[in-house]
């Protein structure tokens, strides 16, 4: 269903009641096809959502969240530039379009004050939001089309035309009867949860799959640089060839010569005392020889203990990226999503405007659970959030459960030192099996600990910890039991 005209006609009434006399206060562009002014009125600040997100343009009053990029498009710049501060004098429908227009009576570059109109343009699926000046010359807009000689034309410096041939007004609108079967009051609040959680879902599946991409990316390079230290440390396992060869010449340096590309000698290594044939370098002396050899030796020692040490690092990398691909494919929320953005910030492996995204409190908690006999269960969302219910804010006699040897959340039993009864302690590990990468399978090992038996190795990924002392359940990954026990 789209926004007609019959149905903009309420949502201009509405706008009409709730925002004239007004005063804007801000601007944002949460996306290229989206705008958020924010109000302030009699009756408190009310945002102001003009966009065509959930493939439908839409304007109405939002109680939504949407981010404020650090850097605004240059557009967000100009509208923050010629209306914060403005007062909205008139919100009226074009008739026979759907078109909205805001009349503003703006503070100016100097503060004398000057008329501006604010033109939204709701056409097919998509939004258009026109600034104009005074006289109907157009400042500049969301989106830019025609030329000099089109009659219609959006172009900056150029006067804004209605369109020629106004629609026809309908008779029916589906949109309209269907809010009048929902019992809401609010036009705005009724197309808000429509299409909003439409836009939701379509934002968190682009958001969602930009990230696993470059978790993705990430991955397959450190799987790359694996396998070339690992050929490498496997290379560097001829080192004692080398120390050997060295040993050789040194005792065969009496009978050698300079100039020799060759030696023969006893081989006092193998165990057959067979003679080892060793290339020599004519150019160098026997002794030069044999510190060649050494040298090699001594180069290839080295690189074992460096090779061993990235590939512990490379291999700790590989497998927190994983647990991120984990985290990704049950995040069912843009703000689990923006969490996990912030993570893979904090952790420095992708770049971002983490400042802003720390000013819009995008913290949740963990999901928390009551068992069927009462006790609390805290389930994380992700790898800080896990770190922070397992190593901050757990008690340390709480019991903490994890999958074993599967990327999944940290699962939290608050039972203050008492020891779970059994329906708990399977509940919480049926939590932690559904939290998990094992979710489609059937029976899953849970490992389950005393807080205070679980730590954090220095250096470690968010997410990585290790525990002792602790003892092994199976349970069935459950989503009936989750959704029954989960608290809303």
């Amino acid at each position: 269903m789209a926004v007609d005209i019959i149905y903009l006609g309420l949502i201009t009434r509405e706008l009409r009641q709730k925002l004239e006399g007004g005063r804007i206060e801000k601007v944002d562009q949460p996306s290229r096809s989206e705008i958020v002014i924010s109000v302030r009125t009699y009756g408190g600040r009310r945002d102001l959502y003009i966009g065509g997100a959930g493939n439908s343009g839409r304007i109405c009053i939002t109680e939504r969240e949407y981010d404020k990029p650090s850097e605004p498009p240059m557009f967000c710049m100009l509208l923050r530039k010629h209306l914060v501060g403005a007062r909205i004098t008139m919100v009226f429908q074009d008739e026979g379009e759907r078109i909205v227009e805001f009349r503003l009576d703006a503070p100016g570059m100097f503060g004398d004050g000057e008329k501006r109109g604010l033109v939204c343009e709701l056409f097919g699926r998509s939004v258009n939001l026109i600034l104009t000046d005074s006289q109907g010359v157009i400042t500049d807009c969301l989106f830019r089309y025609g030329g000099a000689m089109d009659e219609r034309a959006v172009q900056p410096g150029m006067r804004y035309r209605y369109p020629i041939n106004p629609n026809v007004r309908p008779q029916t609108s589906k949109l309209f009867e269907a809010f009048l079967d929902s019992g809401m009051e609010s036009p705005s609040a009724y197309i808000d949860n429509y299409f909003g959680e439409k836009s939701d879902e379509e934002r968190r599946r682009q958001r969602t799959g930009d990230l696993a991409k470059r978790v993705k990316t990430l991955r397959d390079r450190t799987e790359r640089r694996l396998e070339a230290q690992r050929n490498e440390l496997a290379a560097a396992e001829k080192r004692e060839y080398y120390r050997e060869c060295g040993d050789i010449i040194t005792s065969n340096i009496h009978s050698m010569k300079k100039g020799q590309s060759v030696l023969r000698a006893y081989d006092f290594y193998s165990e057959d005392g067979s003679e080892r044939e060793i290339a020599l370098d004519p150019l160098k002396t026997p002794q030069e020889n044999a510190a060649r050899y050494y040298k090699s030796y001594t180069k290839l020692k080295n690189a074992v203990t460096h090779l061993t040490r990235e590939i512990e690092k490379g291999e700790s990398e590989l497998y927190y990226l994983e647990s991120v691909l984990d985290e990704l494919s049950r995040a069912d929320s843009l703000r689990e999503l923006n969490s996990i953005k912030d993570e893979l910030e904090e952790a420095g492996l992708i770049r971002g405007d983490g400042k802003k995204r720390k000013e819009l409190g995008r913290k949740e908690g963990p999901l928390r659970f009551t068992s069927s006999t009462g006790t609390l269960i805290r389930v994380g969302r992700n790898n800080l959030e896990n770190d922070r219910l397992t190593l901050r804010d757990s008690a340390a006699t709480d019991v903490w459960l994890h999958t074993q040897k599967i990327h999944g959340s940290h699962v939290v039993i608050s039972c203050a030192g008492a020891q779970p009864d059994e329906t708990t302690l399977y509940e919480a590990a049926s939590l932690a099996a559904w939290y998990s990468q094992a979710r489609g399978s059937g029976k899953v090992p849970v490992d389950y600990a005393m807080v205070k038996y679980v730590k954090k190795p220095a250096g470690a990924r968010p997410g990585m910890v290790i525990y002792k002392n602790y003892r092994t359940i199976a349970a069935k990954p459950d989503k009936e039991l989750c959704e029954r026990l989960r608290v809303k």
